[in-house]
C-alpha cells in the first residue's frame, strides 16, 4: 500500500478526480450487469411460458411493484425492448469505463516517467553519478510501462471486476441460488488452489524481469559507447550472446507469468460449465419443476454464468499481473523516493563575477563512502592557464566539476574572490563559466 500512496502523491488534481469518477463509474457498470441479467427470465419466461409473465419468480413481482407496473399488461415487445436497452446501456457503460480506465493507467505511467526524469536530472552531479545509469534508463522507459500494463491497470479492472462479479452473482443467486452457489464456491475453490502456489512463480519472474530489465539496458550502453573498440577486437559476437542471454530471460519471464495468468480460463470453463448443468439437473429433480418454469431460470444461469466466468477470469489474470509485477513497482517507487531532487529556484538578482582568484581551501572530494581526493589547497588566478594532470581514476574530472559548481565538495570551501559559493552561487557561477566538453 506504501508503493500505492506514493503513486498517489504524484497526480494531479484532475487525475485524482478521474480516479474518482472511474470508481463511480465501475459501481454504476456493476448495477447496470445486475438490469442486464435480470432481464433475461422475463424475456424468456414471455416466450416460453403460456401464462406470460404471471409465473415470474417473487423478486420480479416486488421490483414492478417498486416500479408501479402491472406485468399482466406487459407484453413480449415490451419484454424484449426493455431488455435490448438495457444490455445496450450495459455494453455503453462498460466501454466507458475501458476507454477511462485505459486512459487513467496511461496518464498515471506519463506521470510517473516524467517524475522520474525530472527528479532525477534535478539532483547534483554526486547524486547521478552514484547512480547506475542503465537501472534509471529502465525505469523511464521500459519499468514504467511495466507498472502501467502489470500494476495500474490490472488493479483499475480488478475493483470493477470484483465489483460485478458480485453484482451477476447476487443477480443469479435472486433466480437460480442453486447453481449461483455452485458456481461461486467453485470459482473461489479452484482459483485460490490455483493462486497459492503460482504466486511463488509469479513473484519470482518478476524478480527476474526487473533485474534483466537493467542488465538488458546496461548491455545496450556498454555496446554502442565503445562502438569502435568492439570492432577493433571483434567484440561481436560474445556481446551479442551476453545481450540475447539477459534479454531472452527476461522475455521468459513475461511469457511465464503470461501463461500462469491466462491457463486457468480452459480449465476452469470446462468444470463450471459442467457443474451448472449438474445442479440443474439436480434442482429439476429434487423441487418437482416443470419445464416451462426452469427453462428461464436456467437461461438464467447460464447468462449469468457466462459472464460470471470471464469475469472471475479477469480478476485472476488482474491479481497475477499485479503479484508479477510488484517488483518493478517496488523499484520504481524506491527510486521516486530515492530520487529527491526538485527544480531549482534561483533569485534573479543573485550574480557573482571573478575579479581575482578561485580557490579551494581545505577540499575533499568523494563518492558515497569512497574519497577520491583529499587536503585540496589551490588557488587559480584570474587569466590564468592551468592543466592538471595525472592517471585514469585520479580525480581530475571530479576536481573539474567541483570548480565550475557541479559537484560539491564533501569538505571544505569553494571560493569566487574569498566569498565562498553557497546555494544559489553556485547556479550564477556556472552562468559565466565556458565548458567545451
Amino acid at each position: 500500500m506504501r508503493d500505492f500512496s506514493i503513486i498517489w502523491g504524484l497526480l494531479e488534481r484532475p487525475q485524482k478526480l478521474l480516479c474518482l469518477f472511474t470508481a463511480l463509474l465501475a459501481v454504476t457498470v456493476s448495477f447496470s450487469e445486475l438490469v442486464s441479467i435480470g432481464s433475461v427470465v422475463p424475456v424468456v419466461m414471455a416466450l416460453t411460458n403460456e401464462e406470460g409473465l404471471s409465473g415470474l419468480p417473487d423478486v420480479f413481482h416486488s421490483f414492478a411493484k417498486v416500479l408501479g407496473l402491472d406485468l399482466s399488461e406487459v407484453t413480449t415487445t415490451h419484454v424484449l425492448v426493455g431488455f435490448v436497452s438495457a444490455l445496450l446501456v450495459s455494453t455503453s457503460l462498460r466501454l466507458l469505463l475501458l476507454f477511462l480506465q485505459t486512459r487513467l493507467a496511461h496518464s498515471i505511467g506519463a506521470e510517473i516517467g516524467k517524475t522520474l526524469f525530472l527528479k532525477n536530472l534535478n539532483q547534483d552531479l554526486g547524486a547521478i553519478s552514484e547512480q547506475s545509469s542503465a537501472e534509471l534508463i529502465a525505469a523511464v522507459s521500459q519499468k514504467s510501462n511495466v507498472v502501467v500494463y502489470n500494476v495500474i491497470l490490472p488493479l483499475l479492472l480488478l475493483i470493477s471486476s470484483c465489483l460485478v462479479l458480485f453484482i451477476v452473482f447476487l443477480a443469479l443467486f435472486a433466480t437460480f441460488p442453486v447453481a449461483a452457489i455452485g458456481i461461486i464456491l467453485f470459482i473461489l475453490f479452484i482459483y485460490l488452489l490455483i493462486a497459492l502456489p503460482v504466486r511463488v512463480f509469479l513473484r519470482r519472474n518478476g524478480s527476474a524481469l526487473n533485474k534483466n530489465a537493467n542488465i538488458v539496458v546496461n548491455k545496450v550502453q556498454d555496446a554502442f559507447g565503445a562502438i569502435r573498440e568492439i570492432i577493433l577486437y571483434d567484440l561481436v559476437s560474445s556481446l551479442t550472446v551476453a545481450y540475447a542471454s539477459s534479454d531472452q530471460k527476461m522475455r521468459r519471464a513475461q511469457a511465464a507469468n503470461q501463461f500462469l495468468g491466462g491457463a486457468p480460463k480452459v480449465i476452469v470453463e470446462f468444470v463450471a460449465i459442467t457443474t451448472l448443468l449438474v445442479a440443474a439437473a439436480l434442482y429439476v429433480d429434487r423441487a418437482n419443476r416443470s419445464a416451462e418454469f426452469i427453462i428461464p431460470l436456467l437461461a438464467a444461469a447460464a447468462f449469468g454464468a457466462q459472464r460470471m466466468l470471464p469475469i472471475a477470469q479477469q480478476v485472476y489474470l488482474s491479481w497475477s499481473q499485479i503479484t508479477g509485477g510488484w517488483d518493478v513497482l517496488t523499484a520504481v517507487t524506491l527510486m521516486l523516493k530515492r530520487a529527491s531532487g526538485e527544480p531549482p529556484k534561483f533569485s534573479k538578482t543573485s550574480s557573482i563575477s571573478l575579479d581575482k582568484e578561485l580557490s579551494i581551501v581545505g577540499g575533499a572530494i568523494g563518492y558515497q563512502d569512497t574519497e577520491i581526493l583529499r587536503n585540496i589547497n589551490l588557488k587559480i588566478e584570474r587569466g590564468a592557464w592551468v592543466g592538471i594532470l595525472g592517471p585514469s581514476g585520479s580525480g581530475k574530472s571530479s576536481l573539474a566539476n567541483v570548480l565550475i559548481g557541479l559537484k560539491p565538495l564533501t569538505q571544505g570551501v569553494l571560493k569566487v574572490d574569498d566569498k565562498e559559493l553557497r546555494g544559489e552561487q553556485h547556479h550564477a557561477w556556472r552562468d559565466i563559466i565556458a565548458l567545451v566538453p
